[in-house]
């Protein structure tokens, strides 16, 4: 199935409420056709090298602006800690339709850093309490959606919420009427009838005694199995290496000591047979990653078999600043797109939103020589904070045989009354 919408999570830094809006993807991120992007995609790339042809090179990309997102169709008002900002344990999960149909995907599970849960349902603009995790996940929790399986009812799946940093702990909501974790029990008499147990299921750890970083992550085996690369340490060694979780048997396993060739979530494309994710390397363009040996054939490294150029931010730009009485000798500074995070949804038939947050900052180098300062002097200015949502089609390339890219359109959000947090 294609999706029709993106979901953005936004905060508000006037009233720091989160607004949950639905982007429609055919609307703003593709054209109606690949030969229609790739037609397009031609033409922009003219226009670029005739401006290139007429300056230093330094030009940023053309970004068609987005001046506003669609109305929301959930508010939420978190609970505001450090300082009255937004939490970095908040995070929020895309599940699947109720009742495991072909429908569009419109209920995010919201948790707080405190392990409060809520899900938020985008078609009917309504709220429900959930049950809280058992433990708090800290910082950047991670959370894997998995479909039913045997033990997960007809249809419905499994929510698997991890600690990505620390003390190791993870936990699974079964969100079918299926789940073992899901029975009938009985309450007092005069409420007249049975209470369904409805509640988060510790699981065990990697290894006990053990603290663990995780840097990227993924779903094997049709989404059964759970992959991560972690350094695992304690107070006497540290080790790197990647992990198996089958969510079948609640068995870990140790597949290498190696770590996975992305950074961050990595998405499984049955259709082109590939994992895509983001390569660690700056600029963070999308590679693909063949996967299979992992469970097929354990302690064998993967490598990286395309890498896809999604968006190239501009060199860094430099300018000289006019001489003043203070800096007669003038000032040098600088400005440069600084990636902050980056985001990938899978849409579907191979196509994918991927999302880039940037920050410009610009430095200003100086020298004063007055009676009272002759340092050297650096005063660096956040200028501009953005992110660039960007349309993506991965296609089979029947001449080589490998996979190639072909761009839709981009669009850029400036962030001023609010920014976007989540892109699911």
């Amino acid at each position: 199935m294609t999706r029709r919408f993106v979901n953005l999570v936004t905060a508000s830094y006037r009233s720091r409420m989160y607004s949950l809006h639905r982007l429609d993807v055919s609307k703003y991120l593709f054209y109606p056709s690949t030969a229609e992007a790739e037609a397009a995609a031609a033409a922009n790339a003219d226009a670029e090298n005739n401006d290139r042809s007429r300056s230093d090179g330094g030009n940023p990309p053309r970004i068609d602006k987005l001046r506003r997102l669609p109305e929301p169709s959930v508010r939420l008002q978190p609970y505001l800690q450090y300082g009255g900002m937004w939490s970095p344990g908040d995070m929020f999960s895309l599940l699947s339709p109720r009742g495991g149909g072909s429908g569009e995907a419109g209920r995010i599970l919201h948790t707080s850093e405190d392990g409060h849960a809520i899900l938020c349902d985008m078609d009917s603009c309504s709220t429900k309490t959930m049950p809280s995790l058992n433990l708090p996940k800290g910082w950047d929790p991670i959370s894997f959606a998995v479909p039913g399986g045997n033990c997960a009812g007809a249809g419905e799946e499994r929510l698997y919420v991890m600690r990505s940093d620390g003390p190791f702990n993870l936990e699974v909501l079964h969100l079918g009427h299926g789940s073992p974790e899901y029975k009938l029990h009985p309450v007092p008499h005069h409420f007249n009838r049975w209470h369904r147990e409805f509640k988060w299921q510790p699981l065990p750890p990697i290894a006990e005694n053990r603290y663990f970083r995780i840097m990227s992550s993924t779903l094997l085996g049709d989404g059964r199995i759970i992959c991560v690369s972690a350094l695992m340490y304690s107070k006497d060694d540290a080790a790197l290496g990647t992990y198996c979780f089958d969510t079948e048997t609640h068995e870990w396993w140790q597949a290498g000591d190696w770590l996975l060739p992305f950074d961050g979530r990595a998405v499984h494309v049955p259709e082109l047979d590939t994992w895509l994710g983001f390569s660690p390397k700056k600029p963070c363009h999308l590679c693909a990653v063949d996967l299979t040996a992992v469970v097929m054939a354990p302690h064998q490294a993967p490598k990286v078999t395309h890498v896809l150029e999604d968006l190239n931010p501009p060199p860094m730009e430099s300018m000289l600043i006019a001489p003043t009485r203070r800096f007669p000798t003038g000032r040098h500074a600088t400005k440069e797109w600084q990636l902050m995070g980056y985001h990938l949804v899978n849409l579907g038939s191979g196509r994918f939103c991927v999302a880039k947050i940037f920050q410009v900052d610009k430095r200003v180098y100086q020298r004063c020589y007055s009676l009272h300062n002759h340092d050297s002097d650096e005063d660096t200015k956040l200028e501009d904070e953005f992110a660039v949502l960007t349309g993506v089609e991965v296609v089979r390339d029947g001449e080589r045989g490998g996979l190639r890219m072909v761009k839709h359109k981009s669009k850029r959000y400036k962030f001023t009354s609010d920014c976007i947090k989540w892109v699911l």
